[in-house]
């Protein structure tokens, strides 16, 4: 395994260990159900780093173990950028308020909330969101570049398009009706059945919605990557 790729995956390990601990410390906190999530939003990065690893055997059996750990990687994907639509759940959460003897809008008249309570929701989802969407976008770039290095690059960037739409469909499903990557297995027939019955506008939108999304975070994530990196790599 590439060293680099060793030590970020155990720094990783490490910042979401201590995110673990953030979210159990807190007390009456409401979503220590984040674990869970994080905890799937870490199963793409496994893959796609078992891929590699195997994909490199000179073993054939090994060789196409890989691939389905390739296959497993797509499947499991989207739940790397599902994570950020967790923040829906600040919505019964009051930040700030309007002093009510204000006949019209002033800003020096606003009442901001200091009840930890609710900042601690929007803490403990925005630490989870970007330790998410990071673990996403780097088994993202892990697969991009061994597409790149073995077809070309324009194969890479059309599959990281084509899996971040797919992925926009899969958050659509998950998020509104609420099915999960354990469908796939569990309930594939009921899968099926509903995607082919439920092919409408809305569907659409949503899908194109949340993939824009995925894009957008991925953009943003390799614009970062490409301004720090040395210009010999």
């Amino acid at each position: 395994m590439n060293k680099n790729i060793k030590n970020g995956r155990n720094i990783l390990a490490l910042i979401t260990l201590l995110y673990f601990g953030v979210q159990l410390l807190i007390e009456d906190n409401k979503t220590v159900y984040l674990i869970w999530n994080v905890i799937l939003a870490w199963i793409p990065l496994l893959f796609a780093i078992g891929f590699l690893k195997r994909n490199s055997s000179k073993k054939r059996v090994v060789r196409i173990f890989s691939y389905i750990e390739g296959f497993l990687w797509m499947i499991f994907y989207p739940n790397s950028i599902y994570v950020i639509t967790d923040y829906i759940h600040l919505s019964l959460a009051k930040f700030y308020s309007f002093d009510p003897s204000s006949s019209s809008y002033d800003f020096e008249k606003v009442i901001y909330n200091y009840d930890f309570k609710d900042w601690n929701q929007f803490l403990t989802i925005s630490m989870a969101t970007f330790l998410s969407t990071a673990l996403g976008f780097i088994s993202l770039m892990l697969i991009y570049r061994w597409i790149k290095d073995k077809i070309g690059k324009k194969v890479s960037i059309i599959f990281a398009i084509v899996v971040n739409i797919l992925a926009g469909y899969a958050i659509y499903l998950g998020r509104f009706i609420r099915f999960n990557s354990w469908d796939i297995v569990t309930n594939p027939f009921g899968l099926i059945k509903f995607v082919i019955s439920n092919l409408n506008l809305r569907a659409f939108q949503f899908t194109i919605f949340f993939a824009a999304l995925s894009i957008f975070i991925c953009l943003m994530f390799y614009l970062a990557h490409y301004m720090i990196r040395d210009e010999d790599n």
